[in-house]
């Protein structure tokens, strides 16, 4: 259907406009003006004929040209491209949409030909957001995104999806009794976006936070490959796509253990299934390396600890904590299954073969359920409660919310009584501007998405389909909210020994994105629409895409804390250890970070 904005009728109740989305050109005067008497609709009325409305978020008349391109009823069997991928991740999650001899329903929203009168600058305050209110059954659920592909080619693959989450419905957030949902869009301007209205240059350091972006007449920033040659950023579509479809999950408890159970039986590697089942509830587990096996057997370089008389605690030990999203193997794969450097082993055989280590642990544990507190109890008050490492013989090295479990045993005065940690590294580790709001966590889990394993992809749908604010308030993500209680006093607490810490800093640079002289299009089209610019409103003007460089320089201060200088480098948020990724600024021209150099030289 194609919506004139100067001619088709809008729904209007005298201080507001809607667009009527679907088959409102069968609605008669009458109808009209009935609906019209029913504005705003209460949360049990449906229109006949009409799957959905469109107007501003801040209700503001909608007096846009142009015209918006939308589905009259959608479709259930044509999806292709990107589509055709999501509807195939919620079939795996949600098993009981084929069994039942149930199909998504696809819909979409061209937004391209609406043509609005653009703002001079836009904040997290000021955003321009359109207002999406789609009408379901009970038993329905939906999943909403923008997809920004290549300009009029509605079925590109490798298009960039960006969730949107809906707005609360109520404080249970019941899946089941939820017939309208709300959902904010944020307009793509596909501008060159200056953060408080300055024009970057490159080289030069911006460590402010960015209260505001200022619209320029110019297309967004160019991008350059490791030769510095511009890689070519070809204009996005503005479509939002709506997927509907029914499930029997009645909470979000329900269906976050039902999609990560379903995900636990179709993956094939034993080293998923742990993290899979549940979604990580019954995950926790402390595991020590074994040096001896060879390095292509990567599944079976790590043994389950069963007690606690299996470490040694006089032995010089490395301890590993994993980021979000992931395990050990997540998050370590390219120290384990990767030779390093001119060697025939990998990286942890390398610190055990050099004498900097003689044992090497790694912990296991769920970061949806638990708090960082939570985790750090279960290992001291479970294998850990009668083993006392000797002092100075234990050292961490954590990786995004892992780096925060790590700083909190070594800070944490009943940890510390039976670690007696030396020195703590961190990885992206702190608070996320983007978990202080539903538009920041979907725009978190969106670009976390980029490059992730299909069984991460999968689970990040599936989040996007319950509703965002579910994790905003019932989960261990929580600890990553600005200001929240678990940092302050981790940064400020008092330790009973001396403790080393090092923060290992990234920034993200959009003329260092290729590693090897390659950009995927998903990323290519994440970037024409201006995105890597928009995420410095919710992390500040340095970020990784994940947390701001800010808050990844932020250390324990406390008494007997001792924290060195940070390692600035450029690079993405969990590419860390990848080859030809972190890269460090070289007079004029960019160069590959050792990372591995500076771990071992802090470690040693």
């Amino acid at each position: 259907m194609i919506f004139n904005l100067q001619t088709d009728p809008k729904l209007s109740n005298g201080t507001t406009h809607f667009i009527p989305l679907g088959n409102f050109k069968r609605l008669d005067q009458p109808q009209i003006q009935d609906i019209e008497a029913h504005l705003p609709f209460s949360k049990t009325e449906k229109i006949e004929k009409i799957w959905g409305t469109l107007g501003w978020k801040d209700d503001k008349p909608f007096h846009e040209r142009g015209v918006v391109k939308f589905s009259e009823s959608g479709q259930l069997t044509e999806a292709k491209g990107a589509t055709l991928k999501q509807i195939e991740m919620l079939y795996d999650i949600y098993p009981e949409i084929p069994l039942h001899n149930h199909r998504v329903r696809e819909r979409y929203i061209d937004l391209d030909d609406l043509d609005i009168d653009l703002p001079r600058n836009i904040s997290l305050q000021e955003m321009k957001e359109l207002r999406l209110d789609i009408f379901l059954e009970n038993n329905e659920g939906a999943v909403v995104y923008l997809q920004h592909s290549e300009k009029d080619n509605y079925d590109e693959e490798e298009a960039f999806i960006e969730y949107l989450s809906p707005q609360p419905t109520d404080d249970l957030n019941r899946l089941d009794q939820r017939n309208r949902l709300t959902y904010h869009i944020p307009f793509q301007f596909q501008r060159n976006l200056r953060p408080n209205g300055i024009q970057e240059t490159e080289g030069a350091s911006y460590n402010v936070p960015v209260h505001y972006l200022e619209l320029s007449d110019e297309a967004p920033e160019p991008v350059l490959d490791d030769s510095g040659t511009p890689v070519t950023l070809e204009s996005t579509s503005f479509i939002v796509k709506v997927l509907t479809f029914i499930r029997s999950a009645r909470t979000p408890e329900e269906a976050l253990k039902g999609f990560g159970s379903a995900l636990a039986k179709q993956t094939q590697k034993t080293i998923l299934k742990n993290q899979l089942d549940k979604l990580g509830r019954n995950k926790y587990s402390l595991l020590k390396f074994k040096p001896e096996v060879d390095i292509r057997n990567d599944s079976g370089q790590f043994m389950k600890v069963q007690v606690g008389s299996e470490i040694d605690t006089s032995a010089r030990t490395l301890l590993l904590i994993h980021g979000t999203f992931k395990d050990t193997y997540g998050s370590y794969e390219d120290f384990i299954t990767k030779k390093y450097a001119d060697t025939d082993h990998n990286y942890l055989n390398f610190l055990i073969k050099k004498g900097h280590y003689d044992q090497i642990l790694a912990f296991d544990h769920p970061y949806f359920w638990d708090t960082p507190e939570q985790n750090a109890e279960w290992l001291i008050n479970g294998l850990f409660e009668n083993v006392y490492f000797e002092p100075d013989k234990l050292d961490i090295l954590g990786v995004s919310r892992g780096a925060l479990v790590g700083m909190y045993m070594a800070t944490n005065v009943v940890c510390m009584q039976h670690l007696r940690v030396r020195k703590v590294l961190t990885f992206s580790g702190g608070a996320s501007g983007f978990m202080d709001s539903i538009a920041g966590i979907s725009k978190w889990i969106s670009v976390v998405k980029i490059g992730a394993p299909a069984p991460v992809q999968k689970l990040l749908i599936g989040l996007a389909s319950i509703g965002l604010n579910y994790l905003e308030k019932n989960s261990g993500l929580a600890a990553l909210k600005s200001g929240n209680p678990f940092l302050n006093n981790l940064y400020t607490t008092p330790l009973q020994h001396p403790v080393i810490f090092k923060a290992m800093v990234a920034d993200w640079n959009r003329h260092v994105v290729t590693g090897k002289g390659w950009i995927d299009t998903s990323l290519k089209r994440a970037l024409a629409s201006g995105l890597d610019t928009v995420l410095k409103l919710f992390l500040g003007w340095q970020h990784d895409w994940v947390i701001g460089s800010a808050a990844q320089r932020k250390l324990p201060q406390g008494h007997n804390s001792f924290p060195e200088p940070s390692f600035e480098y450029s690079g993405r948020h969990g590419s860390y250890f990848l080859a030809g990724f972190p890269k460090v600024r070289v007079g004029n021209k960019w160069e590959e970070a050792d990372i591995y150099h500076e771990i071992t030289s802090f470690l040693k």
